[in-house]
């Protein structure tokens, strides 16, 4: 997923987590791409709090099982983070985590991240 954006700002803000060659873990994380798309409507404005190349995203973080515990996670999402910071971006976002992905959770909390939203996530069972 990340090769193919090697030579993007994306690629500034993610990162991967080898330990033996092999990869354990990784962390996609996003800039704040509003301000560029709003430019594509005509005097569309941003409030800076709102957008305006202000903002950093986590999107997802994963690790492999056997790696997990080991604080692979927390080292990627704060090299993100760090990133952010040092692109002097004012908000980070750690997105798209499940209400009872308990570990994913404390990973934010250690980063000094607070729950401000969520999400509502629609389901069906087609097997039961």
């Amino acid at each position: 997923m990340l090769a193919g954006l090697a030579r993007t700002e994306v690629a500034d803000l993610s990162t991967l987590a080898v330990a033996d060659g092999e990869v354990v873990g990784s962390v996609f994380s996003v800039p704040d791409f509003s301000l560029r798309l709003a430019r594509m409507r005509h005097g569309v404005r941003l409030d800076p709090a709102r957008g305006g190349g202000t903002r950093g995203a986590l999107i997802n973080i994963g690790v492999l099982e056997r790696w997990r515990g080991k604080g692979v996670n927390l080292a990627m999402a704060a090299r993100s983070f760090a990133t952010m910071a040092q692109q002097k971006m004012k908000y980070a976002g750690y997105t798209l985590v499940l209400d009872d992905n308990w570990p994913s959770r404390r990973t934010a909390q250690k980063l000094g991240a607070s729950i401000t939203s969520n999400f509502v996530a629609y389901r069906r069972d087609f097997f039961r």
